[in-house]
């Protein structure tokens, strides 16, 4: 059986391993909010008959909710 002070250690060991989850979780959704991803329309460089695969990418990073700029069309 276990003793009592390993059992508190171990508690002890749960709970500091849940908080550094918690910030590095907290701190990683900080970086993913401030990054911002380029679209770059190449489909006319590249001779695409349309614009679907552009606007696809469009909508997933809508879908996502990730912010991005795109190139003038």
């Amino acid at each position: 059986m276990h003793s009592k002070s390993t059992i508190q250690a171990f508690s002890k060991f749960k709970i500091f391993f849940i908080i550094c989850c918690s910030v590095l979780l907290f701190c990683q959704q900080g970086i993913a909010q401030q990054s911002k991803v380029a679209l770059l329309d190449l489909s006319t460089r590249n001779a695409e008959a349309n614009t679907s695969r552009f606007r696809s990418s469009q909508w997933l990073l809508n879908t996502a909710g990730v912010e991005y700029a795109t190139t003038p069309v």
